[in-house]
Formats: structure tokens, C-alpha cells, sequence
């Protein structure tokens, strides 16, 4: 053994050189090991409370059987569960896999339970806003703590966002095309146009008025059209901000359009002017969130919401 190390190192020096080499290798080894334990370890704690926190969702969903106290309740325990693994793991990048599990949980109950027998569940509109959460509040705690942190924290959170919008939009796009397309749809004989500003809105304000509709149909029939077209509208906006504002009103007006014009001519549902109305009315809102986010993002790390540099148009305004 000796013969081989010494013909390895050559001489003395060289030996007492290489005996060195050898420690520091097995110490890096060693710090290798344990580093991959520590991530391992991480990896475990991520599954266990993202299968903990959709498991406590549904109990929820189950016990009170919808509603906005389920709802309520399941973003506080999301929010519980993306601050502890950020506490556990010190990376706010680790939040990101932690959102994943519930989202597409969520996601897939949601699309299964009108295909299921017996009433397990509430209706998959609770569900798919329960999905929504499990993506929208580690974002915002994401926001938060960056506003609190201020440029330090910035390069983490442009990374997690990268991801968790990519995911997101996948997501929102594919449920997008089912919501119009397979869930909306009606019977052939029952397609029509209308053409006419705030009519259906005025149907169910009369219903309403008259006892003929309850007031939760009205809500949901204008939650539901300004809901689906926010994200867009903040898309559209952060993707479009170097252009001009008329023509970001115009990405926003042109796929509630399109979307109402091939419901109808594929005879998948009525054209209604309404939809278009509500549909960009929650594009607009989108825009606007947009805006004060990356107004936020722009005071406190002096980057834009995206982690881009400020830039300024031909008046020397930040856009």
C-alpha cells in the first residue's frame, strides 16, 4: 500500500500534497453526502405538508360542504403550509413544487365530479376555485415577502413567478377552452344571438327583483365572466407593456370576441353581448392589478414585477 502511494506522490513532499488532496476529497464527499441528505430530506417535507394541506382542503370542502368559509379556510391552510416550507427549506423557490400537488388535485376533482355518481363533493366550480387558491396565495405570500425584503429577495421570486405563471397559464388556457367549449355547451336548438348591451344582465336584475331568480345566479353569472378573463388581462398587460395602452386594450377585447364569435358559429353556444361586456370588464381589472403590482415591485426593489429593468418611454415615464 505504501509502494503505491509513495509511487502515486512521487516523493515526500508530494506525498504529504497528495495525503491532503485525499482528506479535503473525503471531506467534500462527505459535505456532498449530507448535502444530499439535507435535500432529500427537504424534498420529503415538501410532499408530506402539500399532501397535508390538500387532504385538510378537501376535509373542508367535505364538512361544509362548500362555501366561502371552505374556501376561506382552505387559503389560510395554504398559506400556513407555503410559509412552512419556506421556513424549512429558506428558499422561496422551494414553494413552487409546494403548490403543485393541491393545484392539480384540485384541478383534476374539479374536472371529475360532473362525471361522477352521488354527491362526494360540492359542485367542481368550489373545487376549481380551491385550485385557484392553491396557485394564487403562495404567489402573493411569494409578493409579500419580497416587498418586505425588498431588491434581496427579488432574483428568488422572479424565478418561483417564472415557474408557477408558465404552470398557470398552461393550466388556465386548457381550462379556459373546456369552460366554453365542452362545459357550456347547450343544445343546437337553443343557440341564438343577442346583440343588445346589458340585456341578459337586465333579465336577471328583473328576476331578481321580481323573485323569479335568486340573486347567487345573477352574482355567479358576472363573477363567473370577469373571473375567467382577470388572468388574461394581467398577462396581457405584462407581456404588452412596452406597447401602446390602445393596443393592450385591444389584446384584452379580442379573445372574449373570439371566443364568443366561435362559441356561435361552432354551435357550441349563443353569442351574448354581455359575455363580451363582463369578459373584458374583468380583463380591464386584471390590467389594473397589473399595474399596481408592478408599481409595488418598482418602489420597493426598483426592478418591474417580472425582475426586468426599468425602463422609461419618450415622456421619461416607468413603464
Amino acid at each position: 500500500m505504501i509502494i503505491v502511494y509513495r509511487l502515486i506522490c512521487r516523493d515526500n513532499s508530494s506525498a504529504v500534497e497528495c495525503g491532503s488532496e485525499l482528506r479535503k476529497g473525503n471531506r467534500m464527499n462527505r459535505r456532498n453526502v449530507l448535502g444530499n441528505q439535507i435535500e432529500s430530506s427537504k424534498t420529503l417535507w415538501i410532499v408530506l405538508i402539500s399532501l397535508l394541506v390538500t387532504a385538510i382542503q378537501f376535509f373542508v370542502f367535505y364538512c361544509l360542504d362548500g362555501g366561502w368559509l371552505a374556501l376561506l379556510l382552505a387559503g389560510l391552510c395554504i398559506l400556513l403550509g407555503g410559509i412552512a416550507v419556506h421556513a424549512l427549506t429558506g428558499e422561496l423557490e422551494e414553494v413552487f413544487p409546494y403548490l403543485l400537488f393541491p393545484c392539480l388535485c384540485n384541478g383534476g376533482v374539479g374536472l371529475l365530479l360532473p362525471h361522477l355518481s352521488g354527491e362526494i363533493l360540492p359542485d367542481s366550480t368550489t373545487v376549481f376555485v380551491g385550485c385557484f387558491l392553491a396557485w394564487l396565495v403562495p404567489v402573493v405570500y411569494g409578493c409579500l415577502f419580497t416587498w418586505a425584503e425588498g431588491g434581496s429577495a427579488l432574483p428568488q421570486f422572479s424565478s418561483f413567478y417564472k415557474k408557477a405563471a408558465i404552470f398557470f397559464y398552461v393550466a388556465y388556457f386548457g381550462v379556459l377552452v373546456y369552460w366554453f367549449v365542452a362545459y357550456s355547451r347547450i343544445p343546437k336548438t337553443e343557440i341564438s344571438a343577442q346583440f343588445i348591451p346589458f340585456a341578459t344582465f337586465a333579465a336577471y336584475v328583473d328576476g331578481v327583483i321580481s323573485d323569479t331568480v335568486p340573486a347567487e345566479r345573477m352574482i355567479r353569472f358576472v363573477a363567473e365572466r370577469i373571473g375567467m378573463f382577470l388572468p388574461y388581462g394581467f398577462f396581457a398587460a405584462m407581456a404588452g407593456r412596452k406597447i401602446h395602452s390602445l393596443l393592450r386594450l385591444g389584446l384584452v377585447l379580442v379573445l372574449p370576441v373570439i371566443v364568443e364569435m366561435l362559441q356561435y358559429l361552432l354551435k357550441f353556444n349563443s353569442f351574448d353581448m354581455d359575455d363580451i361586456i363582463f369578459s373584458f370588464l374583468g380583463g380591464l381589472i386584471g390590467m389594473l392589478l397589473f399595474v399596481i403590482f408592478n408599481a409595488l415591485f418598482q418602489k420597493t426593489t426598483g426592478k418591474n414585477f417580472d425582475g426586468s429593468e426599468i425602463e422609461k418611454d419618450y415622456y421619461g415615464r416607468r413603464i
